[in-house]
């Protein structure tokens, strides 16, 4: 390799406080975010399937609010939940990725039947779908972790 190749392939450490606070907070907003999407895809394909909807801009503007709406909802709801939930990942050492899907979504679907009073399969399946995709979305984001620790 010559000595351009190389200096090419030399990096910066990432400093200390990335990888053990802004990456994982980071990777926790996105996955809201994932979520969130998920939602809100689910909830104004519903509204167009039962209203008809034929304008582009309501479409628009719907998916906006209700993305913005389920981002609020997952951040304030799974907030204090969320580094519990990674600190017994941790302790337990228990494989990541499939189980970060599986937790985020019993999670989320859990939520879905202590907050709301009528519960329907639908909305139920929604929240599953969303906390799994969520749950994915950070494993991947915090850049797979994997026990050790």
């Amino acid at each position: 390799m010559t000595e351009n190749q190389q200096k090419a392939v030399q990096y910066e450490p990432a400093p200390w406080w990335w990888g053990k606070i802004l990456s994982p907070v980071g990777a926790w907003l996105v996955a809201c975010m994932a979520g969130s999407f998920v939602m809100s895809i689910g909830n104004v394909g519903v509204g167009i399937l039962d209203l008809g909807q034929r304008s582009f801009l309501l479409f628009v503007a719907s998916m906006v609010v209700s993305f913005l709406s389920f981002m609020i909802f997952s951040i304030v709801v799974s907030g204090p939940v969320s580094p519990i939930i990674v600190w017994l990942m941790r302790v337990s050492r228990i494989p990541r990725g499939w189980s970060d899907s599986i937790i985020a979504a019993l999670v989320a679907f859990s939520f879905e039947h202590f907050l709301l009073s009528e519960i329907e399969i639908g909305s139920s399946l929604f929240f599953f779908i969303a906390g799994a995709a969520g749950g994915l979305t950070y494993w991947l984001a915090a850049g797979r972790p994997k026990p050790p620790y």
